[in-house]
């Protein structure tokens, strides 16, 4: 099961530039508003069968893209069951740019954010970071932390000199 939703990889742009990236660039571009209503899992019924045809392409790119880039995260040692929307907006990131450079549509924008993302991955997989949660909390036993100001940070040497005369 991919990191990233059809949700997620919508978050990162406007539904027409993601039906642009979605179907070959010789095939017509699905209307923005009815990728979006497939994406939401919306009714399909109302749309022409061309139209759905097209959405079905697109859809079938889209999971394809987020399943590869899921596999791409997992290549740096992240365990899918460490999944977390952090490791999601990387995925959906790193899918998008996977449609970006399949139409061979990749901005230098978008290939910063594309090697940013593979950069803390890799720095993940040196153990440098930390990419995923904690599977448990620490958990603290024995006396309560009691945690109080230095006077000496607020009054020169602790002396409790009077404020006026500082």
């Amino acid at each position: 099961m991919p990191f990233a939703t059809r949700t997620d990889l919508l978050k990162l742009t406007k539904v027409d530039k993601l039906a642009q990236l979605a179907v070959p660039a010789d095939m017509p571009m699905p209307e923005g508003e009815i990728l979006r209503v497939a994406l939401e899992g919306g009714d399909l019924n109302q749309f022409t069968e061309f139209d759905r045809d097209l959405i079905a392409l697109a859809l079938t790119n889209i999971d394809q893209a987020l399943t590869d880039a899921t596999a791409a995260v997992v290549a740096y040692g992240i365990a899918e069951a460490d999944a977390n929307p952090l490791i999601a907006r990387m995925t959906a990131r790193v899918a998008f740019y996977m449609l970006a450079d399949a139409q061979e549509s990749v901005s230098e924008e978008l290939m910063t954010s594309y090697n940013a993302v593979i950069k803390q991955l890799q720095m993940h997989a040196r153990g440098e970071i930390n990419l995923t949660p904690s599977s448990t909390a620490p958990v603290i036993e024995g006396d309560v932390i009691e945690i109080t100001s230095n006077p000496s940070r607020y009054i020169p040497n602790g002396s409790g000199a009077d404020w006026d005369t500082w």
